[in-house]
Order: structure tokens, then sequence, then C-alpha cells
């Protein structure tokens, strides 16, 4: 199980490094750059609250098919097909509320049809994301990989055409965007049913019962709510910026532009989430191999996320400089505080996984339902006064606090030494401690300042044994498979 982890993180990571981040700042920065702070926040805003809503076509089954299959032999006679049918059930359900919703919540300020169009698009993610979860659970992860990034691709290439093209650049508008990031997925949702299909994967759209209802609903629930809870503090923000400031739709652009990079960099970490969801769900019954697996991937990412945090909080005016053509400090200094975020808002990715795939989800409910109030609270106490720089630092708490108390109630799980703590916390402080003379005391190229610090993150990481090369050799040699 850990070979196969290691295996199809390598793949995660090579996809993630070049697809995604590529499409975040190459494709959309520049139509952020192209359209305005302001347009682009206003699409950002309308996004965030369809993503919100989403709850209700998702409803948790993405996370409960990935962990339920996981745990069958044989899930094309098991009772999970049924779940296709529900899917649109929900999705209708979905639709009309975001009508009723929208008008409520935006009156006559923005167009209608427009948030209609977004709430689409937002079903086609969801079932896209429901297809995948099936093929993860068959236990297809490179496929699955590869799929989590084709609409990524098919955007760089016809979104890119048009940005490079001097004749069709004046065309792009955030409505374009949004009809080409429809027929983007579309696209992948007709491989993803291609693919399950040739799995012998049955489809069965038959009317479900109140019974089947009742049954699923019940099941899913849990997943559900946390899909809401963790939406609001995730999502939340930019609403609240949109609402309480006179000038919301720029605050929102300009907290896009950090969010941006945060969600670039985040696609290492959401890909060993996902991942860790039907892993760990395989091996809910085998403590020894979950603590373990969970040890592994914990160190491993906590070496990425500091190397990529450390960057840019030492490095956000050069950084926001390179991406954004200015010089502002002000959209600098939120970049510093949502890196700072990234070190806990990654190790969540995997906590959340964990509490997920051993049926722990009504406790990480309660969880999320303490942070989402948490962040709403903190959020309408400092946007008035700081604005978006108000949310970095709303959401750098948020993300603190949740990592801390899923640690703690995992801790009593599992009861680890004191000393798996100790040289995390070390490693952390020596890493600080080496990036900031290095930023401060050599004067160099800053790009070589950035690769002499992660050089020394690197050796101290093997010099602590965060993770050694001949742990991994033995992982990489395992003959057998979970």
């Amino acid at each position: 199980m850990r070979k196969a982890f290691l295996t199809n993180i390598l793949l995660l990571i090579f996809i993630n490094a070049l697809i995604k981040p590529l499409y975040l700042l190459g494709i959309d920065r520049n139509i952020q750059l192209i359209t305005g702070t302001s347009q682009y926040g206003m699409f950002i805003n309308i996004l965030n609250f369809t993503i919100i809503l989403q709850f209700i076509s998702d409803f948790g089954l993405q996370n409960y098919t990935a962990r339920f299959a996981s745990q069958q032999k044989n899930i094309i006679t098991s009772g999970i097909k049924n779940l296709f049918g529900f899917k649109i059930l929900l999705s209708i359900i979905y639709f009309f509320v975001i009508i009723i919703c929208s008008r409520i919540w935006y009156g006559d300020q923005i167009n209608f049809w427009f948030v209609i169009h977004v709430a689409i698009n937002q079903l086609l993610i969801s079932a896209m994301l429901f297809i995948r979860s099936n093929i993860a659970g068959l236990g297809l992860y490179k496929t699955d990989s590869l799929l989590s990034a084709l609409d990524r691709v098919i955007l760089i290439i016809v979104c890119g055409l048009f940005i490079v093209t001097p004749i069709l650049r004046p065309y792009i508008t955030i409505e374009l965007f949004v009809w080409f990031q429809s027929i983007s997925i579309g696209l992948c949702i007709i491989i993803g049913l291609i693919i399950l299909a040739s799995k012998q994967y049955q489809f069965d759209l038959q009317f479900l019962s109140i019974k089947d209802i009742k049954q699923i609903t019940y099941i899913c629930l849990p997943f559900a709510l946390i899909y809401l809870t963790s939406s609001i503090f995730y999502k939340g923000d930019t609403l609240l910026l949109e609402r309480i400031l006179p000038d919301g739709k720029n605050e929102v652009g300009i907290y896009a532009a950090s969010m941006r990079l945060y969600e670039a960099a985040s696609m290492f970490s959401l890909a060993f989430g996902t991942l860790l969801l039907a892993m760990f769900a395989r091996l809910h019954s085998d403590v020894n191999k979950l603590k373990l697996l969970f040890k592994t991937s914990m160190h491993l990412l906590l070496f990425i996320t500091i190397c990529i945090s450390f960057t840019g909080y030492f490095y956000s005016k050069q950084i926001i400089s390179l991406f954004y053509h200015t010089y502002d400090e002000y959209w600098s200094l939120i970049l510093t505080f949502m890196m700072l975020a990234f070190i806990p808002g990654s190790l969540n990715y995997i906590l959340s996984a964990y509490f997920q795939a051993t049926h722990k989800e009504k406790l990480l409910l309660y969880i999320y339902i303490f942070i989402a109030i948490i962040s709403i609270l903190l959020n309408i106490f400092f946007i008035p006064s700081f604005k978006a720089l108000g949310s970095s630092w709303t959401y750098l708490l948020s993300q603190a606090i949740l990592m801390f108390v899923q640690l703690w109630f995992i801790h009593k799980t599992f009861k680890f030494n004191v000393k798996l703590y100790t040289k995390p916390i070390a490693f952390f402080g020596i890493s600080l401690v080496g990036f900031y003379l290095i930023h401060e005391y050599i004067s160099i190229n800053y790009i070589i300042q950035i690769a002499l610090s992660n050089v020394f993150i690197l050796v101290i990481a093997f010099y602590s044994k965060i993770f050694s090369i001949q742990e991994l050799k033995q992982i990489w040699l395992e003959k057998h498979n979970s």
C-alpha cells in the first residue's frame, strides 16, 4: 500500500507540478489581468457562491463513493451504482436552489443568467468528481490522476490560443472563459464515462424509492454537511468582502490574486489528500499499517509545504511583481499570510482524509462547524478595518486551529510517541532560521537564494530523518500491496 502510495504520488506530483500551476498562473492569472481586478473579483464572488451551495449536488457522494468502493471487492454488483440516480435528483434540486438564493443574495446587481451558467459548470464539475471517485474506488489511481488534470489541459490549449494570438485576445471576456470551462469539463465527463463502461461498470438510473432516498440521505448527510461547513471557511471570505465593503469586488480581486498562488501550491497537498482518502479506507481495519501510512504521508508533505510556504513568505514582493506586474505592498502582505496558512492548510487535507476514511465523519463535522463559526466571526471583525488583509489573517488562524484540533483527536487514537512531534517541530524551526539567514545575509540574486534555501531544507530533512533514503527504498521495493 505504501509503495502504491508513493508510485501514484510521483505521478500526481508530475501532473500537478506542470499542468495545474500552469493553468492557474498562465491562464487564470492572464484572464484576471485582461478583464480587470474588479471584473474578475465579481466572477470569483459568484463562483464561490455556487461552490458553497454545491454541497446540495455533491451531498458527500464523492467522498462516500471513494470510501465505499475502496472497501468493496466487487463494486460492479454493489448497491453503489444506484447513487447515479440519486446524483441526478440532487443536481436538479441544486439548480433550483441556486435560482432562488442568487435572487435573494444578489438581487439585480449582477447578470442572473451568468450566475446560472456558473452554476451549471459546478454541476458538471460535481458530476466529473463523482465519476472520478468511482474510478479511484476501482483502484484505477493513475487513471484518476490523469483525469484530474485533463480539463485544465484543454483550457490551457484553448484559452492559451486566445491569449497569445493578438487578433483573438480582445475577444476574451469572463463570459467566454466560463464557456471554455463548460466545454472542457463536458469532454472530461464523456471520457470518464467511457472508462467506467470499459470496466463493465453498470449505470443504474432507475427511479429511486422513498426508502432508498432516505437510506442514502442518512448515510451521506454527514459528508454533505462536512462539504458545506468546509466551503464556508474556504470560500465564504469573498462573499463577506463583497457584501461588507463598498469596493468589495476590487478587494475580492486582490484577495483572489494571492489565493490563486496559494491554490497553485496546494495542488500537491490536494493530490495527497484525494489519493489517501481511498488508501486510508482500505487500511481502516489495520491500525499499524494505517499509522505507518499516515506518518509517511505527513512527513513527506511537511517537507514539501515548508519549502513552498517559506519561499512565498520571504519573497512575496518578488512573486507579486513577477505575476501581477505591481509593487503594491498591500498585495504582497496578503500573500505573506496566505503562504503561512499554506502549511496547516496542506496538512489538513491529510488529516481530514483520515477522519473521513475511518468513519469519523460526525466528529469531523463538529470540528468544521466550530471552524466555520470562527471564520465568519473573525471575517466580520477584521474586514471592515483591514479589508482583504483581514481575510488573510482569518484564513491563517482558521487553518491553524483546524490543524491543531484534528491532530489532537488523531493523537488520542494513535497515541503517538512525543518524539513524533518534536522532530517535525525542530525541522520547522531549523528550516525557518536557515531560510531567514540566507534571505537576510547572503547578498545574491533572489532566485539563487530560493534554490539555496530549499537545498538546505532538503539536507535537513534527510539529516533529521523526516524521511530517509533507506525508508523510501524499502517502500519502493515492497512486493505486496495491502
